[in-house]
């Protein structure tokens, strides 16, 4: 069975809240429309992060960020903090994801992008 980025994306919520929609986590702030998905490694359906890409429609992409689980201890129990098609399932049914220090990481870098200048 292949990994489901739809369970995996709503229990890591990098974008805390945003939509998952297929293969994606999208919010939008402002002008600013921001999506996150799963980073796939050499290996098929083995992901080892989420990469974070800030857009405008005037501009197109302005910003794109990889986070890795293992720097951000998102997945204690994962051999070599990768998601796979063995442990995806129990990941996102058994509390097996622990997203704090990842999702805090994504914050910061899009705040830099979405807050707005001091007047």
């Amino acid at each position: 069975m292949p990994v489901s980025h739809t369970c995996i994306l709503t229990a890591l919520d990098v974008l805390d809240g945003g939509a998952v929609e297929g293969r994606v986590q999208i919010t939008r702030s402002g002008p600013v429309i921001i999506t996150a998905h799963l980073h796939e490694t050499i290996r098929q359906d083995v992901y080892d992060g989420v990469t974070v890409i800030v857009t405008t429609l005037a501009a197109g992409e302005i910003a794109r960020n990889f986070f890795s689980f293992s720097q951000h201890s998102t997945l204690p129990k994962a051999e070599n903090s990768k998601v796979t098609t063995d442990n995806h399932h129990d990941m996102a049914m058994g509390g097996d994801i622990t997203p704090a220090r990842l999702r805090s990481s994504v914050a910061t870098y899009i705040a830099h992008f979405t807050e707005s200048p001091a007047s």
